[in-house]
């Protein structure tokens, strides 16, 4: 999720992986997969850079997950299925 602002002032939550499109036509307009449009006082470049962050957040998380496969005081581990899981180890 990213912070975003309205035009009034009013702070909400949107989940980045929805966001279809970011427009400024003067005001921002964020468009979601599902149609749902927000005008947000953020700019286009501002927003680019909270999804960015956002999913470098993600993808750095995930890589910690693979380094600590086999640390044992690891409470959050990636679940394989079996044949996945036979892949990696080969």
């Amino acid at each position: 999720m990213i912070e975003l602002t309205r035009i009034n002032g009013e702070k909400m939550l949107i989940n980045a992986e929805l966001i279809e499109r970011a427009e400024e036509t003067p005001d921002t307009v964020i468009t979601l997969t599902d149609g749902t449009k927000y005008v947000v006082s953020e700019h286009v470049n501002e927003i680019q850079q909270k999804v960015q962050l956002y999913k470098a957040g993600i993808m750095a998380f995930a890589q910690r997950m693979m380094e600590d496969l086999n640390d044992k005081d690891v409470h959050l581990r990636l679940v394989y299925n079996e044949k996945e899981q036979q892949r990696i180890s080969t």
